[in-house]
């Protein structure tokens, strides 16, 4: 399948190229697990907080001071083509 990764792709059995993706939504937060069965310890987990704001909360999944120097934001224009 094309929609696979393509780094994968060559090292990956055709049987084994399956992502499994679970989701836990309890508005406001949604929490999206991805795994992939044949790689045991893969795992992409995305943790999503609907605010009623713009985006400016400044610590909006209640992090700790040292996870929070750490952290990285990344915005997404989901409206833009």
């Amino acid at each position: 399948d094309r929609r696979f990764p393509g780094w994968i792709r060559p090292i990956a059995p055709k049987s084994g190229c399956t992502l499994v993706e679970e989701a836990y939504n309890c508005y406001p937060k949604t929490i999206t697990i991805i795994t992939l069965p044949l790689f045991a310890k893969f795992k992409i987990t995305v943790t999503t907080v609907h605010a009623n704001d713009d985006g400016s909360t400044d610590n909006i999944h209640g992090l700790d001071a040292a996870t929070l120097k750490k952290r990285k934001v990344q915005y997404l224009d989901i409206a833009a083509p």
